[in-house]
């Protein structure tokens, strides 16, 4: 979570003291974990989140030094009564949103290209690719976990196979291809730095 906060501060989704989220507890649903109010986002540490009883406020955990965020608290809150199958809730502010606020009018959404693309490997770009990660049956009858989510070129080129794979390929396709290859291969040679791992 506090992870999260500093990452807003890097990307520019912080305005001041504004912006925060709520995570529920997963061993207490009727808490939720939040940031305190009045600490910069990119100086959040995990030790700085607060345990608070979604029902009444109260601070039942985590550092008790630092005042809840109020107003955050009162959004929350509310969603997490509603909506016991929401998990996490993000309510970010940036500098052009706080700007835009000022003049009281909706914002049409037609592009988003301030939006950084996180695929920077192009692990979505196909099926071919993205069903790089899977599990798959090896040589020694082992079922072994492909890691290609990141990156997938590694893999594909241990594979021996190509880097886009064919085009229009099915979902069954696809999988019987890259399993084929894997079959291929025992788990120790896939453990191999650079390969399948």
């Amino acid at each position: 979570m506090a992870a999260v906060f500093r990452n807003w501060a890097r990307v520019g989704f912080v305005e001041g003291i504004s912006g925060h989220i709520s995570v529920r507890d997963p061993e207490y649903p009727e808490y939720m974990w939040m940031n305190p109010i009045g600490k910069h986002l990119g100086l959040m540490i995990a030790s700085d989140m607060l345990c608070i009883n979604i029902a009444n406020g109260a601070i039942v955990g985590g550092n008790k030094t630092r005042p809840a965020n109020s107003p955050g608290f009162f959004i929350h809150s509310e969603i997490h009564k509603a909506r016991p199958d929401v998990h996490a809730i993000c309510h970010a502010r940036t500098v052009a949103g706080r700007a835009w606020e000022a003049f009281g009018e909706p914002l049409d959404m037609i592009t988003q290209d301030p939006f950084p693309n996180p695929d920077t490997h192009n692990s979505q770009k196909s099926l071919h690719r993205s069903l790089t990660t899977n599990i798959y049956k090896t040589k020694d009858g082992c079922f072994y976990h492909l890691h290609g989510n990141k990156d997938p070129d590694p893999a594909l080129e241990c594979l021996g196979l190509h880097l886009d794979g064919e085009e229009n390929g099915t979902y069954e396709a696809v999988l019987k291809r890259i399993g084929d290859a894997v079959a291929q291969h025992d788990s120790a040679e896939l453990d191999e730095p650079g390969c399948g791992n």
